[in-house]
């Protein structure tokens, strides 16, 4: 029966559907990432020396991921540490479980370990939550059978209406930012990051990304915080990612983990650079296993 009540759906809808068609494109949210990005933080305030941080999120759809201290990540370890819940106890805050690999220090969950004095997110198509059809296309972008996920995305959306995150329409992101870190208070950390974003680049425009990211990182005291897959991590970094499975867990074959790696001023560098990979992780923050 699928073929022709699809057969009679498309006829029945088809205008809406080409203007779907030639309108929009896949977009998506995934706050759960913010039980990584947590940690990240965390990292680089301890190694900035500033706790007080700027958040740059790039390709930052609706920017929910900016509301992150709003949320409340609940971490369980394998090393026979209790479980740890991070952030605000409401009923309908936006929960975002992780199951923890590895020696995650504790200093990195606490609450006090980072605060964000300035977010700013961009993006080529910005979801505008106060348009409800927007809400809607946001939600129709999901697996339908991940009803764990989209009731993450719902809370975080109820939660943007009183704290609604700046997100800026642009196509050249990186001259955005720049523009940005001249009006930051000189006290705090500028932080760039970004996740599964630029797996839609293509070699060329990858490159000039790193170019000018380093750049940034160099002469602005940047903190480049990149989420992508292995190929990007290597493009990006040159550090070869971990090619061993996690056994046990969820997208288990590293071709589909994400990798956070870290790059930040260091003086002891020869390009002024230092690059570390902090963790690999499911791509939604099921898990993760740390480095650090």
């Amino acid at each position: 029966a699928l073929p022709a009540a699809f057969d009679a759906f498309v006829t029945r809808h088809a205008e809406v559907l080409r203007q779907h068609l030639a309108r929009r494109g896949t977009q998506t949210n995934e706050v759960g990432r913010g039980a990584v990005l947590r940690p990240a933080l965390a990292e680089i305030a301890q190694l900035s020396g500033r706790t007080r941080l700027a958040l740059f999120d790039f390709g930052a759809s609706a920017g929910l991921n900016l509301n992150l201290a709003h949320y409340r990540a609940v971490y369980q370890f394998d090393d026979g540490r209790d479980a740890l819940a991070v952030g605000p106890a409401e009923e309908a805050t936006p929960t975002l479980p992780c199951r923890v690999h590895g020696p995650l220090p504790a200093q990195l969950l606490a609450p006090e370990a980072w605060t964000l004095a300035a977010t700013l997110g961009c993006d080529l198509q910005p979801v505008d939550l106060r348009d409800p059809l927007a809400r809607r296309w946001l939600s129709a972008c999901l697996w339908p059978r991940d009803a764990e996920r989209a009731e993450r995305l719902r809370r975080a959306m109820a939660l943007a209406e009183a704290h609604a995150p700046t997100v800026r329409a642009h196509t050249d992101g990186l001259s955005l930012l720049a523009d940005w870190l001249d009006r930051l208070p000189p006290d705090v950390t500028p932080v760039l990051w970004h996740s599964w974003v630029l797996a839609y680049f293509s070699p060329g425009p990858l490159a000039d990304f790193r170019r000018r990211a380093e750049a940034l990182v160099r002469e602005r005291g940047l903190w480049w915080l990149s989420a992508e897959d292995g190929p990007r991590t290597l493009a990006l970094s040159g550090l070869t990612p971990p090619a061993d499975p996690v056994p046990g867990e969820e997208r288990a074959d590293p071709a589909q983990h994400t990798f956070w790696v870290l790059s930040g001023p260091d003086a002891r560098s020869a390009d002024g650079i230092g690059r570390r990979l902090l963790a690999r992780t499911h791509p939604h923050g099921r898990w993760l296993a740390w480095a650090g």
